[in-house]
């Protein structure tokens, strides 16, 4: 057994948690998570198949600016997800960003900021 990768997503020791990851394709995974601020934040990262870390963070949405407390990340189809989380009013809140994993020689992705 061996460690094939380490990063640190989000650098700032006080903030991140409460993750919540995702695969979106075979290389490329996306975390939702309370970072700074409480602000609700979510990445995408590049991991081989052999489970080495290929693109430390390719992509970063802020989702929300004030609160995104214990988010939920799920698919809902091929470009589109769902973050349910806690919001400012600490009401549960949905947001639908769209995230676009395209296979080409190295993994590349695009986070959508069409956010209904």
């Amino acid at each position: 057994m061996s460690v094939k990768g380490t990063l640190c997503f989000e650098p700032n020791a006080s903030y991140g948690s409460k993750f919540h990851p995702l695969r979106i394709s075979d290389t490329i995974i996306c975390v939702a998570y309370c970072g700074p601020g409480e602000d609700g934040f979510m990445k995408t990262i590049g991991i081989s198949v052999g489970g080495v870390i290929t693109d430390p963070v390719l992509d970063t949405l802020e989702f929300d600016t004030n609160h995104g407390s214990d988010p939920f990340l799920i698919a809902i189809s091929e470009d589109i997800y769902a973050v349910f989380y806690q919001g400012v009013t600490n009401y549960g809140t949905i947001i639908t960003p769209g995230i676009k994993a395209q296979a080409e020689v190295a993994a590349q992705h695009l986070l959508l900021m069409g956010i209904g």
